[in-house]
């Protein structure tokens, strides 16, 4: 007779809970299972039949390798679920996006998902004047093209894990070309934008590292740990990009602004 501890265990799973955006255009059909692989990280998973009833999502998922917590899974299944709607899209013409709202394991624990990035939340809560609006760096934000087009990227880094490296160096790229002269090659605009903004080019390059794969057509691999660090560089980044614009596009004073290298950010959530 087996014993309680030989008896083989359940498989671990989750059925995830999802919208389609804009819920105006419902969106609907039925995708059969297919497994997942994530080698990099030593995951395997299942979704099984996938169902959008007029934009409304469930999927049923079993982790098949690995133990990955269920942010991992929700990332490997937001992929999952986005190559999906774009092929819809793509086929009709229609600009689709996804939130995924919920889980529920099968032992009955609940997850409800914010729209937030954890750790840099925090890191936001931790300085001062964070509930204060900054009205000048509202403008700047506002008003300067380099800006717009950093803060549009760093909202795609948020909603995709995987994109992250890839759109936050696209905004730190952006700002770079708004504080380069006309007749700087790319070497000397990157230095002058480092020197105006006081950042080591450690901080930079380590963006980088993680958006080669998605700059060159690969697969893209990144852990919670490494994204934290990516986002809390671009955070900063943009932060002294803003100040710069609003102080009058001089280089800033390095008693203020100490310089920002890959080192000094933590490595952990």
């Amino acid at each position: 007779m087996t014993s309680e501890q030989e008896k083989p265990t359940e498989p671990q799973g989750w059925i995830f809970f999802a919208r389609i955006l804009p819920e105006r255009v419902p969106l609907t059909f039925q995708v059969p299972p297919v497994e997942v692989c994530s080698p990099h990280f030593g995951v395997k998973l299942k979704f099984h039949e996938t169902n959008s009833d007029r934009g409304q999502v469930s999927c049923r998922t079993t982790l098949l390798e690995g133990q990955p917590d269920i942010f991992f899974v929700r990332n490997l299944l937001e992929q999952h679920l986005r190559a999906i709607i774009d092929f819809f899209g793509y086929q009709q013409g229609l600009s689709f996006d996804l939130d995924i709202v919920s889980a529920t394991s099968l032992t009955g624990e609940t997850f409800n998902f914010g729209i937030g990035i954890p750790g840099l939340m925090n890191a936001h809560k931790a300085k001062p004047g964070t509930h204060e609006l900054p009205v000048e760096l509202v403008k700047a934000a506002i008003l300067d093209s380099g800006a717009n087009i950093a803060l549009a990227q760093f909202r795609k880094a948020m909603r995709e894990a995987t994109g992250t490296g890839f759109y936050c160096y696209q905004a730190i790229e952006a700002l770079m070309q708004s504080v380069r002269l006309g007749s700087d090659t790319d070497t000397q605009g990157w230095q002058r934008f480092r020197e105006t903004l006081n950042i080591d080019r450690s901080a930079i390059d380590f963006v980088k590292s993680h958006a080669d794969d998605r700059r060159h057509g690969r697969t893209a691999n990144i852990s919670d740990a490494e994204r934290l660090k990516v986002f809390l560089i671009c955070d900063e980044v943009i932060r002294r990009y803003l100040e710069f614009v609003v102080r009058g596009r001089g280089i800033l004073n390095a008693g203020e602004f100490e310089l920002l290298n890959s080192s000094q950010l933590g490595n952990s959530c």
